[in-house]
């Protein structure tokens, strides 16, 4: 295994994007809830999150334009109970 390889020890999503333009608002609302709920579930915060753009750059280039902070923030104001604009409360 190389060491940019970490298939082994982390856990992904495959996440479908054109490749320009803005992702869809619904499927940056579906990445953000499951990876706070799995990192809530392991009580972790979101720093551990992180994108193969950030890990294997010379191969991978996902997620795309998203931007990695402004994306663990928002994990992280879920992981913290931030209900957002337009959402329905969870309980």
């Amino acid at each position: 295994m190389g060491p940019d390889n970490a298939n082994s020890r982390l856990i992904g999503f495959e996440c479908a994007y054109a490749g320009s333009g803005p992702w869809p608002q619904k499927q940056i609302i579906t990445m953000r809830d499951a990876t706070a709920a799995i990192l809530r579930f392991l009580g972790h915060k979101s720093d551990r999150c992180i994108g193969h753009k950030e890990y294997a750059p010379s191969r991978k280039p996902d997620p795309g334009n998203l931007d990695m902070k402004w994306f663990r923030g928002e994990v992280q104001l879920d992981i913290d109970g931030h209900v957002f604009p337009g959402e329905p409360l969870q309980g």
